[in-house]
């Protein structure tokens, strides 16, 4: 059995070494140090619906070296957790971005020979008498070069307001969307050698009357080897805004999600076409909560 050694860099004043260990870390893409650490820059909040406020947290940049990995894990001061977005370079691998019971994880690895930056956002719910709890699917393998598809379900009288997953660091997602009560998501291992193992996470919230409503889905062709933005269609007036989704297969290639970011009414996610040769067609939407009175 492999290890890997994680190597935790908190910047709150001056950079200072912790340990830890990784969850996954059994190909040799896995060896890779990983550091992390969170850095709250800004807190907006959004109008007032039903009583609901959504308390926006932007984390800013921090660099992930050539070879490494980097983990940022911030957590709501007050209210639940309802989602999170990430900024990176279409050259690393967003292989982690789940919930963790009133925080969020999201790790990205760095294969290229310089140096990205990794930044995040934190969306949290407050006003309202909702909890959350996280629930996962199985763990599963994803053989060497192959994709895997997992639904995490979320318990009886709760549903899933946003979603994620967790996986070695040759993982790339390219399917994240609500399924039922719970969320799926659908990756590719890009080792040609090695095996990944692979989880989904569903955020299911209760305490709440109301639902999951998904928005319009729209779609945009990426012209080959090139990046390309896709906005999700908007909430409708009086719900708020959940979770991203994306279905981003087309014609055999998997595009790849390096930014995904909530507006006020939609998640824009921008996405990497790795086809050398021909352009491919993505699809998003918006997961919207609906609080009922």
């Amino acid at each position: 059995m492999c290890r890997s050694q994680v190597h935790s860099v908190r910047t709150a004043a001056l950079l200072m070494a912790l340990g830890a260990t990784l969850l996954f870390g059994c190909s040799a893409a896995n060896e890779a140090e990983e550091a992390s650490g969170t850095i709250p820059v800004e807190q907006t909040s959004e109008p007032v619906i039903s009583g609901a406020r959504v308390v926006q947290t932007t984390f800013s940049s921090v660099s992930v070296a050539p070879g490494k990995s980097f983990t940022v894990s911030p957590a709501c001061s007050s209210g639940v957790l309802i989602g999170a977005g990430f900024s990176t370079h279409f050259k690393t691998r967003v292989f982690a971005s789940a919930p963790a019971g009133n925080s969020w994880s999201v790790s990205d690895f760095n294969p290229d020979t310089v140096s990205h930056d990794l930044s995040a956002e934190l969306y949290c719910l407050t006003g309202t008498n909702a909890k959350t709890s996280v629930s996962s699917s199985t763990n599963a393998t994803i053989r060497n070069n192959n994709v895997g598809c997992l639904t995490a379900t979320c318990p009886s009288g709760s549903f899933a307001v946003n979603g994620g997953w967790n996986a070695g660091t040759a993982f790339h997602p390219y399917i994240s969307q609500p399924d039922g009560t719970g969320w799926a998501v659908c990756g590719k291992n890009t080792d040609f050698f090695n095996t990944i193992k692979f989880q989904s996470y569903a955020l299911c919230i209760s305490g709440v009357k109301g639902s999951t409503t998904v928005g319009a889905q729209t779609s945009v062709t990426i012209a080959r080897n090139a990046n390309g933005v896709i906005n999700g269609g908007p909430c409708p007036t009086g719900q708020l805004v959940g979770g991203g989704t994306f279905n981003l297969a087309s014609n055999g290639f998997q595009g790849i999600p390096f930014h995904v970011f909530r507006g006020t009414t939609r998640v824009t996610t921008e996405v990497r076409n790795p086809d050398l040769s021909n352009s491919i067609t993505v699809r998003a939407s918006t997961a919207c909560l609906n609080l009922s009175p």
